[in-house]
Formats: structure tokens, C-alpha cells, sequence
């Protein structure tokens, strides 16, 4: 492979793994476990801190239903700034910073949370899947919408 096809062929599949990530996230917020799960090899490493730890997408998709995918859940998963490092042809590892927003009309509270992902992807018959993962937070607030003034809850 000539450099110019190697530069192409990296262009290329940076744009797959970005693609991947946005389709994770909008699954995410669209209450879809079969197409947040499809992302990822089976088995992996997923790391989501309090939320849990999981060696294959299933048992994240059983959380996402239980935990998720409720109407009074009103999501918003906005991922930025990535950094994408490819290790070889077949392996690259990346970070992603998260905005993510939360109104759960049940609880009526909104929540605002950031924070770092930390991927690592592998190429598997010409398709990237997300092979490990980890979200550290960085920063929270919940604030209480039940009233007509806001009123902080938990800033962190």
C-alpha cells in the first residue's frame, strides 16, 4: 500500500470509528439495546464506573432495558473532541469527551454530567467494533425541576 492509500485508508477509518461511537450514543438515546450492543465485540471490556462493569454487551443491554429505557427518561448523549490513535491496520484506541444530559420527568429532575471515554476498537472483517471501554466522570450536576425556581441537588 502506497503512503497516499495508507493516508486515505486512515482518513477512512477514523471516520468508521467516529460513525460507530455516534451510532452507540444515538442508540442510547433512542432506547435501542440491539443497536447500543451491536457495537461491541462479544466478549469485552466495558468499565462504567458506578453503573457497572460488563465482559460482553448483553449484560450492558440488560442494565440499559432495566435502568434506560423508559419514556419519562429524556436523554441526550453529545460525545466531542476525539482523539483517534491507530495502533495498527486492525487496532486503534481512542478518547471521547461526554455531555451528557438527563430530564427524568418521573423524579423531575435534570441532570448534566461530563466526562472521558477511553476506547480501545478492533477491525473484524472490515467492520470496527468496540472491544474496551471506560467512562470516567469528570463533573455532575442534578438539579430538582418539581418547582418553578430550579434548586441544586448535587453539584460534584
Amino acid at each position: 500500500m502506497s503512503d497516499q492509500d495508507h493516508k486515505v485508508q486512515t482518513l477512512f477509518d477514523t471516520h468508521l470509528i467516529i460513525q460507530l461511537k455516534h451510532i452507540y450514543l444515538n442508540a442510547c438515546d433512542q432506547k435501542d439495546p440491539n443497536t447500543m450492543q451491536s457495537v461491541f465485540t462479544n466478549p469485552c471490556e466495558i468499565d462504567y464506573g458506578p453503573v457497572g462493569s460488563f465482559n460482553n454487551p448483553n449484560d450492558l443491554a440488560k442494565i440499559f432495558k432495566t435502568v434506560g429505557c423508559h419514556d419519562y427518561m429524556k436523554e441526550s448523549h453529545h460525545a466531542h473532541n476525539p482523539i483517534i490513535n491507530f495502533l495498527d491496520n486492525e487496532s486503534a484506541v481512542g478518547t471521547w469527551g461526554l455531555t451528557y444530559t438527563l430530564i427524568n420527568t418521573k423524579d423531575q429532575t435534570h441532570t448534566v454530567l461530563q466526562g472521558m471515554y477511553e476506547d480501545e476498537y478492533k477491525k473484524i472483517n472490515d467492520q470496527w467494533k468496540i472491544y474496551k471501554t471506560t467512562f470516567k466522570p469528570s463533573s455532575q450536576i442534578q438539579l430538582d425541576i418539581s418547582e418553578e425556581i430550579l434548586k441544586v441537588l448535587l453539584v460534584g
